[in-house]
């Protein structure tokens, strides 16, 4: 889990390991904590981290014009940088020295891999 501070919340992106997901069926999801009460906006928490009984990882819910990025060996291969998440549009993982952050854009943008920052339109996400 990774959690940034924004204007009294706490917005934190959260994945599970390698064969596991989210007992809600994603890879990547993103909840937002408000600092001062300590309570989750939105509803529970973070869910329970599941094994995935399915044959092949789950596919990304998007068209990755590029590919993504999900895996900390993934992150081994791809070098320094940002890249789309496998999670959604709305997620990209930031890649350094072989450590794998997976990081949510702001509210309303998207993230475009081929200027490797959130903004708008997507033109490596197309389908969100």
């Amino acid at each position: 889990m990774h959690c940034e501070q924004q204007t009294g919340s706490l917005v934190c992106v959260a994945t599970c390991d390698k064969h596991y997901k989210f007992e809600i069926n994603d890879l990547v999801i993103q909840r937002v904590c408000n600092q001062a009460t300590g309570v989750w906006f939105g509803g529970p928490g973070i869910p329970k981290c599941i094994y995935n009984s399915a044959p092949t990882p789950l596919p990304p819910t998007n068209n990755y014009t590029y590919g993504c990025v999900t895996l900390k060996n993934e992150c081994r291969q791809a070098g320094n940088g940002d890249f789309q998440a496998c999670g959604g549009c709305h997620f990209f993982a930031s890649c350094s020295e072989g450590y794998l952050y997976i990081r949510a854009c702001p509210e309303q943008l998207l993230f475009d891999a081929i200027s490797g920052v959130c903004d708008y339109n997507s033109r490596s996400c197309p389908n969100n």
